[in-house]
């Protein structure tokens, strides 16, 4: 069934075809050995029987498949099961470390936030304003908007007109008020003095405070196991995670794995033979099996397992990461790039410790009410 989809799977509908990370995975580290396989089956198929008995009565060759049958095939199976237990039992202890808060550490601003029993959902991410009207706060003085915003006038320029309310009454209420608009010189006319009209209503501009608060938590490093951005996404709520990391073809800040080989959020760019090898070995030890190397990982709240992938878009011009999630939990959203991690007791970055390169990161929450 593997070698049908494998020769097949471009021609196949796409209802039927794998997710886009397992093709991928069958693509880049199946499909060459399927190959081989495939090509000694029809050498074997296509040798001629003389050949083969010759070959199969020959001492020295009875002598060599007699030793690996009783001595090598054994001895390497044994320590291959070793090996694979040690691989996979890493993973499977990572895990559940991971799962169980040991490896992401909560900030301190929403530790404390939460002993003093305050509001943890404003920490790390300022509030996003919708748009709404300008208002005029003093008489005389003009047009403004909350948030530092500037007044926008699609023509003209902002003013606070003064105004009356219809069919009031000055000796029962105050009749007059401040309305912001914007005004607009009328063309001129010979004889009559100039004079201007309202084209419209003085608004305030949608505006956004984007997190995480702080330079440190604004870049994230390859090299760290888990980054903390000290920001508290809500259950249910809708946010926008951008990554924006370094062009692949700039070789001063472009991603690095320990090799020095270029990486970026869509995996690694080139895979050489050997490099290929080194992934299939440190494979069990990946913290997402099935998730190409080096692509970024959001998770929200440090106990648990709510984690999804940033895929990037269709187009490969760009690396930059721009995906909108609903967490399924409360909780501080942590960011890391997807490697080998050592899960018993030692060195748990020792694959993340020689990476190399950084990138910005945003978080944009849904909009408040002006």
């Amino acid at each position: 069934m593997v070698i049908a989809y494998l020769i097949g799977h471009a021609h196949l509908p796409a209802w039927i075809r794998l997710p886009g990370s397992g093709e991928q995975f069958l693509v880049a580290h199946i499909s060459h050995s399927v190959a081989a396989i495939m090509v000694a089956t029809w050498i074997a198929l296509f040798t001629p029987d003389g050949m083969v008995y010759h070959l199969r009565t020959w001492r020295p060759y009875r002598a060599t498949v007699r030793g690996l049958k009783l001595f090598v095939l054994p001895l390497v199976f044994a320590c291959s099961f070793i090996v694979l237990a040690v691989l996979f039992g890493s993973h499977l202890v990572f895990s559940f470390e991971e799962a169980s808060g040991r490896v992401c550490s909560q900030s301190d601003n929403i530790t404390n936030a939460i002993a003093r029993g305050a509001r943890v959902t404003d920490q790390g991410l300022g509030a996003c304003v919708s748009p709404g009207i300008a208002s005029c706060p003093k008489p005389g003085d003009p047009p403004k908007c909350s948030n530092g915003r500037d007044v926008f006038c699609g023509e003209g320029q902002p003013v606070c007109d003064s105004m009356r309310k219809p069919n009031c009454d000055d000796r029962r209420a105050n009749c007059s008020y401040d309305m912001p608009v914007c005004r607009v010189a009328n063309p001129p006319e010979p004889g009559k003095p100039p004079s201007t009209r309202i084209a419209n209503v003085a608004t305030c501009p949608f505006t956004c405070e984007i997190g995480p608060v702080g330079e440190k938590r604004k870049q994230l490093d390859i090299r760290e196991v888990c980054h903390a951005t000290g920001i508290w996404l809500e259950q249910g709520q809708k946010y926008t995670i951008t990554v924006t990391p370094p062009d692949p073809k700039d070789s001063d800040h472009a991603w690095r794995d320990g090799d020095g080989t270029i990486v970026s959020t869509r995996g690694r760019l080139n895979s050489g033979f050997v490099t290929k090898v080194k992934e299939a070995i440190k494979w069990p030890l990946k913290r997402h099996l099935f998730v190409e190397p080096f692509k970024v990982i959001a998770r929200v709240g440090s106990i648990g397992s709510d984690e999804r992938v940033l895929e990037p878009d269709e187009d490969t011009r760009t690396n930059r990461l721009d995906v909108q999630i609903i967490p399924k939990r409360s909780g501080e959203l942590f960011l890391y790039a997807n490697d080998a991690v050592w899960g018993w007791p030692g060195k748990r970055n020792y694959f993340y410790e020689d990476n190399s390169g950084k990138a910005t990161i945003s978080v944009q929450r849904a909009r408040q009410p002006n």
